[in-house]
């Protein structure tokens, strides 16, 4: 899945909200009501902090908390690349989850304080997964 977006500023202004993205962080910039709705605790902050802008290579991005129903391990993507002001990758793989994916923010200068923020996200579940997850009998490895 591919969304694009044109945003009235500088490239370096999007990129500090999203390096700051996570749980317990500066959230998931969506709909905090439908996640805190399922026990996520997210709450997405109207500010750039200091203290989230610093991400790097193999860091996490939680996304559900160590607890979380379904997922008593948690969820959270590893960075794969960060380049301030263009580029945060997310990836998450196997054997840390049960699908391999690539969640991956392109921001491009389109000139005049204008830039175009391009979101993709492309994911291969196996067919088995759901129901690893659904019976709680897939974990996490302490290093995912």
């Amino acid at each position: 899945m591919s969304t694009v977006r044109t945003a009235l500023v500088p490239a370096q202004e999007i990129c500090a909200w999203l390096v700051q993205m996570g749980q317990r962080r500066g959230g998931m910039y969506g709909y905090d009501w439908l996640e805190n709705a399922v026990g996520l605790d997210v709450h997405t902050t109207g500010e750039i902090r200091e203290e989230w802008q610093h991400l790097a290579v193999g860091d996490r991005v939680v996304v559900a908390p160590e607890g979380w129903g379904p997922l008593p391990d948690g969820y959270s993507f590893r960075v794969a690349v960060v380049e301030p002001p263009r580029a945060p990758v997310l990836r998450q793989a196997p054997s840390g989850h049960p699908w391999n994916g690539v969640w991956s923010f392109h921001v491009v200068d389109a000139g005049e304080g204008h830039c175009r923020l391009l979101a993709r996200s492309r994911t291969e579940v196996p067919a088995s997964a759901g129901a690893h997850v659904a019976d709680g009998s897939w974990s996490r490895s302490p290093s995912s």
